[in-house]
């Protein structure tokens, strides 16, 4: 059974699985401003937008969490996907911010580990992956606008292990 996270915004009810829940961000909610408001800028790099996508990392649980928000909602640049690998400080690119994510901002990352087999990550999470995704349904709906008028409301998330037999990245993206 699907729990999902209840949020407000503004005055609407946005449903938000879990696994939208991930190194600080709902995803599909979360803007890039409201988290660097928090965390500081991250580092930039050129993603859907110019200079729009953004690093950083966390060295107690040695990850790099990036993001490339596209659509906009009245807060901001929305993080429509947030992608995490773990990796080792020495192997880190230069000036990557560092950050320190606290326990109540971990959301799924609390159940994973580096190096989990795909049979554990789908137990930690109560998922069945095929094809190394899996999928689960919610709902963030925003005030249709011009910059993104094709795009006022996420349903779905998809999180992505990679092919490897061991856990060392994974994105999670709404569509």
């Amino acid at each position: 059974m699907v729990v999902l996270a209840m949020l407000l915004v503004g005055h609407q009810k946005v449903d938000v699985p879990p696994i939208g829940h991930v190194a600080g961000f709902f995803v599909g909610v979360t803007t890039k401003e409201q988290f660097e408001r928090s965390h500081g800028k991250g580092l930039a790099f050129t993603g859907g937008h110019p200079h729009g996508g953004r690093t950083w990392y966390d060295p107690g649980l040695h990850i790099r969490i990036s993001i490339d928000p596209f659509n906009y909602s009245d807060n901001g640049a929305v993080v429509d996907g947030v992608g995490i690998e773990w990796v080792d400080e020495k192997d880190l690119e230069p000036h990557v911010p560092r950050i320190h994510l606290k326990k109540s901002q971990l959301g799924i990352l609390a159940k994973l580990r580096r190096g989990m087999l795909t049979q554990e990550v789908e137990k930690a999470l109560h998922l069945k992956f095929v094809g190394g995704k899996a999928t689960q349904k919610g709902l963030v709906k925003y005030r249709q606008r011009l910059v993104n008028w094709d795009k006022d409301r996420y349903t779905t998330w998809t999180i992505s292990i990679g092919a490897d037999k061991r856990l060392t990245a994974f994105d999670v993206l709404s569509e």
